[in-house]
């Protein structure tokens, strides 16, 4: 009898050990979808709205790009986000929002407006100095600064307001919005023009009958759905 209580012992430990040493095994983690977005310099001020939106929409990892111009966004991207009507072999493009372009110079100005001839003649190099505008203003050269060629509020300004003519080679480039309102806020006789939400207490905007509003557009490779449907709708609705 001892024999057998010490073999049916060994056999009860065994199978303890056996259910012991198989884990059950670990649930699966969903994959979150890798959805590519670049955008605009234009639009670029969107981008902490971009970071929220991504972090609410659950299953979703994002990477995002700024581009110059929207000839630069690169084939592989999932979104583009640009200012102004897309081409029309781009994708499925979608309004989320609208923007508005501001005449911006240096607060020390005391211009408080101009009219669309003044603009246009300072665009485009007929005006040269402030003087030559108000003989009140300082005989000094108006110091113009303009977005990227290419940029949608550089194509919207050309079209707009210099009747397709290209502006003046005299003016300064500047390589995004926040270089353009450093630059005037830097310069007693600057004058530029950019999106509006990026205008501060640096620079003074200057009222005039430019009036350049931009549709904010997303443009997707694919018609959106799921996750890249409600990433969309959570933007649309944070710069709104």
């Amino acid at each position: 009898m001892p024999e057998l209580k010490r073999i049916a012992l060994a056999a009860l430990l065994l199978v303890l050990a056996a259910c012991q040493s198989t884990p059950a095994p670990a649930p699966e983690l969903p994959t979150a979808q890798l959805i590519r977005l670049d955008v605009s310099t234009s639009s670029a001020w969107m981008i902490p709205a971009v970071d929220a939106c991504a972090r609410e929409t659950g299953g979703l990892q994002l990477t995002v790009r700024q581009i110059a111009t929207r000839e630069l966004a690169s084939p592989d991207a999932d979104i583009v986000i640009l200012s102004g009507a897309p081409q029309p072999a781009q994708g499925n493009a979608f309004e989320i929002g609208q923007i508005e372009a501001a005449v911006i110079v240096h607060p020390d100005n005391p211009l408080k407006e101009l009219s669309a001839q003044a603009l246009a003649d300072i665009f485009n190099g007929e005006l040269r100095q402030w003087s030559e505008l108000d003989p009140s203003l300082p005989v000094e050269d108006i110091q113009v600064w303009l977005p990227l060629p290419g940029d949608e509020i550089w194509e919207a300004l050309v079209e707009t307001l210099l009747d397709g003519n290209e502006p003046t080679g005299f003016a300064s480039l500047a390589p995004d919005p926040a270089a353009m309102r450093s630059a005037v806020a830097a310069g007693k006789a600057a004058i530029g023009v950019l999106p509006a939400t990026y205008s501060d207490q640096t620079v003074k905007v200057v009222a005039s009958p430019l009036e350049i509003t931009l549709p904010i557009v997303a443009v997707t490779s694919v018609q959106p759905a799921g996750v890249t449907r409600d990433f969309l709708l959570c933007l649309q609705e944070a710069i709104n």
